[in-house]
């Protein structure tokens, strides 16, 4: 026969483990204190931009991408010496990026394991 406090702890691990499965499945929280800059402006194709973003320093990865079907990842670097995370790169000139408003969003992973993001309209032409 099973004792009551034992059968009582197992369901409590069960309702604690399903709890923080469900609270992981969750996608990143908008934090409006999270200040995109994006240079320059108007974007133009076949030129560089730089995009920065004032996360915290101690951020486990800073990625962007504009909201677009099979867009790459923008992969952010850590500025230390002016505290802020950058990604500088050329926007392509192709048939497959076309001149418009586009939404970029930057997710930030902070080292518990918590995803914050925030959004910036993009101009490009």
């Amino acid at each position: 026969m099973k004792k009551p406090h034992l059968l009582l702890l197992a369901v409590w691990c069960a309702a604690a483990c399903l709890g923080a499965s469900v609270g992981c499945a969750h996608g990143p929280i908008r934090d409006e204190n999270l200040i995109l800059d994006i240079q320059p402006v108007p974007l133009v194709r076949g030129q560089r931009a730089l995009v920065t973003i004032n996360a915290p320093l101690d951020a486990v990865e800073v990625v962007g991408r504009v909201k677009v079907m099979g867009s790459p990842e923008a992969v952010f670097m850590r500025e230390n010496k002016k505290k802020f995370w950058y990604f500088s790169g050329k926007i392509p000139f192709s048939p497959w990026v076309t001149p418009g408003q586009y939404t970029l969003r930057v997710v930030v992973t902070l080292p518990e394991g918590k995803r914050i993001y925030n959004e910036a309209p993009v101009d490009l032409r």
